[in-house]
């Protein structure tokens, strides 16, 4: 399943979006609702039976991004892009294997019980980090497919 959540959707997004992932499933979700994108992963953990491809609402695919997570025999990769002045692989372009996901069922309900100070549990704002770290501690590390996809996100400076 490639899932495509937004808020807003960047128009590059949907383009490339529709050229490199025919088929991807468009899930808007509500912007007033800080932990409906934790219920929609949530939701889709494990459920198709297929791996689980993420891309954000403000990342660009290219040509080739879904042939490499199709080719790539790890559980959990994902494709950079920037982040600030930082390039790294975040949920924004990300494939978990269904494997990965069978041998981990319980992986979204654990990150949802996860809170810091400022930040409650199944928010939006950490979720990318607490999966990538709860999939740590369960000995997980992300594969990183390289070159980077464009992330048109525009920072404050």
């Amino acid at each position: 399943m490639i899932l495509l959540p937004y808020t807003r959707l960047n128009p590059a997004t949907a383009r490339l979006a529709n050229r490199y992932a025919p088929g991807h499933v468009r899930a808007r979700i509500d912007p007033a609702d800080d932990s409906a994108y934790w219920r929609l992963l949530a939701g889709a953990w494990g459920a198709s039976g297929e791996d689980l491809i993420v891309i954000e609402q403000d990342v660009g695919i290219r040509f080739g991004v879904l042939g490499a997570f199709g080719a790539c025999r790890r559980p959990w990769c994902g494709h950079p892009y920037r982040i600030g002045d930082c390039l790294r692989v975040c949920l924004g372009c990300t494939r978990f294997t269904r494997e990965l996901q069978a041998d981990e069922p319980d992986l979204l309900e654990q990150v949802g019980r996860i809170s810091e100070p400022g930040l409650p549990a199944k928010d939006w704002r950490r979720l990318d980090v607490r999966i990538a770290d709860e999939l740590g501690r369960r000995g997980h590390a992300v594969h990183e497919h390289p070159p980077a996809v464009s992330h048109f996100h525009r920072y404050p400076t």
